[in-house]
């Protein structure tokens, strides 16, 4: 098992004199030139891609040179206060693409060059797949300027990002480098936040992808399935109010078929009236035929003195004969008129459905039109209420007043549309109270005309027994 390398700092031989810097008494202190670094040589395939194999700082803070030299495992820098420890941690910050606001100290990086003079250096040497990559970056003070090389060659700051980025190193991600100014900071992050951060910097760079389209699928599922219930629920809904309505139908269509056949009853009652009399004339008929040839043989058997009490009944038989004739006719009369009314009232009733529907129709286009005026009127409310200050140009008063005074005109004559269907309506009801009054007068006439052919029939009974 390999062995952690440690560092300790120490304070400077006595040939290397601290300076502290006349602005800051607790500043930290000045080393000419250190060295930290393990005893135990490391092979360049011990160190996995990405791991610092050595660190050279000139002229940085407090350093005139400083070089560390990792180990392939744990580092731990140990030293009192104000011995350069989070000197070391800012140039590996900086030294590998990072901003000075990232450590929270300076504002500008030419601060980070020593005191009194004008250029300092970062030089972090990375492992990468066997072999090693140089990133130096160069401070210049004045214009605060860095000049960025790559193997000693000079290069972008955007290649400096790519080239660590390509070896997953991450010095804006507190998950793999927390300067101590930013422990605030990471205590403060939410678990989600923890989490995504660390997925980072695993290395992985479709891992964090791969949770952000997880949670995306995991949302478009709840949202399927909350819409799959508000559709079932829906379904259930609709199929309870399908039931209601066929339960409605079935009522509906119940009593369009009694009301059909009430109808034909009803149109039957004057045929099978009339059935009945003309069977109750025909067989006044044949006992007239029998009584007629009764008072023929009467007539050759009585005497002479009976003769005018026969030419009596001749001629009450001749009256009743013209009264019968004359009631038949009034009977045919009134069956014809009968069937004239029934036409009639079947045609008002069809004339009154047309009416009633197109009453409906003219009632829904009334409704339309309503709401297409009042959608107009908040559609002009809501352009009011927008431009309060602006007035309407004048072709579009005209053309507004134009549209209120159609709209106008068509309500009224929508309104006179109604009121003369209505006005027909209640002349149809009026018809209709009539016919069923005339019909009504009828069976009183045919039922008084019943009750004088029986008291004939008993008028005639009184002359001859045998009528």
């Amino acid at each position: 098992m390999s062995v952690p390398a440690t560092a300790r700092l120490v304070k400077p031989e006595p040939t290397q004199p601290l300076q502290t810097p006349d602005s800051d008494a607790e500043s930290e202190p000045d080393f000419s030139e250190f060295h930290i670094g393990n005893s135990v040589a490391h092979n360049l395939g011990d160190y996995r891609d990405g791991s610092i194999t050595q660190i050279s700082l000139k002229n940085f803070v407090t350093y005139d040179r400083m070089e560390v030299t990792p180990g392939p495992h744990m580092n731990m820098i140990i030293g009192p206060n104000g011995t350069g420890k989070s000197t070391i941690v800012c140039a590996i910050a900086l030294g590998l693409g990072g901003r000075p606001s990232l450590l929270g100290r300076a504002k500008d990086i030419s601060e980070f060059v020593k005191h009194g003079h004008e250029r300092g250096s970062i030089e972090i040497t990375l492992a990468s797949a066997g072999t090693e990559v140089k990133v130096r970056r160069e401070i210049v003070r004045e214009g605060n300027k860095s000049i960025w090389k790559i193997n000693g060659r000079s290069a972008s700051f955007a290649e400096v990002q790519k080239t660590t980025k390509n070896l997953c190193v991450q010095v804006d991600n507190l998950c793999q480098f927390l300067p101590q100014d930013r422990v605030v900071e990471f205590s403060k992050m939410s678990p989600q936040e923890l989490l995504k951060e660390t997925q980072k910097a695993v290395g992985r760079e479709d891992l964090l992808q791969l949770q952000v389209e997880l949670a995306e699928h995991r949302l478009k599922e709840r949202q399927t399935m909350g819409e799959l219930h508000r559709l079932a629920q829906d379904v259930d809904s609709l199929r309870k109010q399908n039931e209601v309505l066929e339960r409605d139908v079935e009522r509906w269509q119940a009593r369009e078929a009694a009301e059909s056949q009430l109808r034909v009853l009803e149109a039957l009652v004057p045929v099978v009236r009339y059935t009945d009399t003309k069977a109750e004339h025909d067989r006044a008929k044949e006992a007239r035929k029998h009584a007629h040839a009764h008072y023929l043989e009467v007539k050759n058997a009585v005497s002479d003195g009976v003769e005018e009490e026969i030419e009596q009944l001749e001629s009450q038989i001749a009256l009743n004969e013209r009264q019968r004739r004359q009631v038949q006719d009034e009977l045919s009369t009134e069956q014809r008129a009968t069937q004239q009314r029934t036409s009639r009232l079947e045609r008002f009733e069809t004339r009154q459905r047309d009416l009633s529907a197109e009453l409906e129709e003219i009632g829904k286009r009334v409704q339309r039109r309503r709401e297409q005026i009042a959608k107009l009127r908040t559609e002009i409310s809501k352009l009011e209420d927008a431009h309060p200050e602006e007035k309407p140009q004048e072709g579009d008063s005209r053309e507004l007043m134009q549209v209120a005074s159609e709209l106008s005109k068509q309500k009224l004559e929508l309104k006179n549309e109604i009121i003369q269907l209505q006005d027909s309506q209640k002349g149809l009801l009026r018809s209709n109270r009539q016919l069923t009054t005339d019909m009504n007068s009828n069976d009183r006439q045919l039922r008084d005309l019943d009750d004088v052919a029986v008291r004939r029939r008993e008028t005639l009974r009184r002359f001859n027994e045998d009528t």
